[in-house]
């Protein structure tokens, strides 16, 4: 092994080792609970119809049954997510390489995910959302493998498995079976396969679309069968509420078709006896409506009128939700645009503030103060030839930018773009950052050895 490789693989043992040893003194190795933690531990395992019909998915509930095995009240729950997170920022390093990354750039790319904002905060949560980021990007580093110029079926059967367990962990990752045959396709285009014929692109792209969207059918098709409702779970009408109810008035009842107008009156009704309920004056206002129109108003009422069916639940929000939106355009644009202004704001805070991307520029700051010390280097070629210092400059970048915008797409369109939700967006974006500065600190490490060699 040579003397590069061996601080590359040093680092990424001593890292997230030193992650752990920070976790647990800080006490972020001890499970806590969340509200909405008891839906995960008390998920009903009875029988085919409870575990495909309620409104959360078998993913998380099954990772909580087998932390169960290594200790009782969730004790290990913490250190599996921990774990999840460093075999997540291995696969990254190792997609990475299959990508065409060196060895070094790849290597500070995952020291970033090492650190990533997901498992750190929200780590010792009983929550799905540390071990489903975990995961989505593990199903990046396959999606990375299937775009390198030889792929094997490894490569393509984890990015369907991975992809298929991320969305089932935590169902907002749904946006991940339209995004990867859509960034192959473009990415094929623009950057990897430029000279390749277009029946080339268009089979790479049907093989992206099959691998990822044919397990989705074949569960969802199972699921309808089960329990008669075609869908990954019965829960996007209980998102999408927390706008529309926004929006709907009394006036707005009355127009409403007759099998949806006794709901919308009770949803008003509720609604004029709360004072939390304001609506969409400004974003702030908007996101302080949210949670309690759905879990104080709307859930309950549908719950009620449908004896608590979730199914049913799901079915009436939904067709109530796009009843109002449909009959308020203007209202639900001036809600997104209120959405996507505070996204991209909380896009731009979580990056630059994550650890992550903290870390790599500090080294980077280190670096570059060495060099200056040093003095002035002879400038030689670029190790790596143009085509490659393109890939690498271009293929994480757009991936980042392409997760960043398919995940806030979901978020803004049904829910308030709050911290926990982008930081989901943003999982991408520091060793996107890195890949720059490491190119910087490689070219200069390279030309300072050059240059005392000469």
């Amino acid at each position: 092994m040579t003397g590069h490789r061996r601080w590359i693989f040093m680092g990424l043992i001593v890292i997230p080792l030193l992650v752990l040893a920070d976790l647990a003194w800080t006490g972020r190795l001890s499970p806590v609970l969340e509200p909405d933690s008891g839906t995960y531990l008390e998920f009903d395992w009875s029988s085919p119809t409870t575990i495909l019909g309620g409104f959360r998915t078998f993913g998380y509930p099954a990772f909580l049954k087998f932390a169960a095995l290594f200790g009782r009240d969730n004790a290990a729950v913490p250190f599996l997510q921990w774990l999840a997170a460093t075999l997540a920022a291995w696969a990254c390093f190792w997609g990475l390489r299959r990508g065409g990354y060196r060895d070094e750039i790849a290597f500070w790319c995952a020291a970033t995910l090492m650190l990533n904002r997901e498992m750190l905060d929200f780590g010792n949560l009983i929550m799905s959302d540390s071990l489903a980021t975990s995961l989505a990007l593990t199903s990046f580093a396959c999606f990375l493998a299937c775009m390198a110029r030889t792929t094997t079926i490894l490569d393509w059967f984890g990015m369907a498995a991975l992809t298929f367990l991320t969305y089932q962990v935590r169902p907002a990752y749904i946006f991940l079976i339209p995004l990867w045959p859509m960034m192959a396709f473009l990415l094929d285009l623009f950057l990897l396969r430029r000279t390749a014929t277009w029946g080339r692109r268009l089979f790479h792209f049907i093989c992206m679309t099959f691998v990822t969207v044919l397990p989705f059918v074949a569960f969802c098709s199972l699921r309808g069968a089960v329990v008669g409702h075609w869908g990954l779970v019965s829960f996007g009408g209980c998102n999408v509420v927390g706008i529309a109810g926004q929006l709907l008035d009394r006036e707005l009842a009355a127009e409403l078709p007759q099998s949806i107008q006794q709901l919308a009156n009770r949803i008003v009704d509720a609604r004029e006896q709360r004072t939390d309920t304001p609506g969409p004056v400004d974003y702030e206002s908007f996101e302080n409506s949210y949670n309690p129109i759905v879990w104080g108003v709307a859930v309950p009422i549908a719950k009620e009128l449908q004896n608590n069916d979730v199914i049913a639940v799901n079915r009436d929000l939904t067709n109530l939700s796009k009843e109002i939106l449909r009959r308020r355009p203007v209202a639900y644009l001036r809600c997104l645009l209120l959405n996507a202004k505070h996204a991209f704001s909380e896009l731009l805070q979580l990056t630059f503030r994550d650890r992550g991307t903290l870390f790599v520029v500090f080294v980077a700051f280190l670096f570059h103060g060495w060099s200056l010390l040093r003095g002035p280097v002879q400038s030689r070629s670029a190790e790596a030839n143009s085509e490659d210092l393109r890939i690498e400059s271009h293929l994480l970048f757009w991936s980042a930018i392409g997760f960043a915008s398919a995940k806030s797409l979901l978020v803004i369109l049904v829910e308030p773009s709050i911290g926990r939700y982008m930081t989901a967006a943003m999982a991408l974006l520091p060793p996107a950052i890195a890949v720059f500065l490491a190119q910087q600190m490689h070219s200069r490490a390279s030309e300072s050895k050059r240059s005392s060699a000469a």
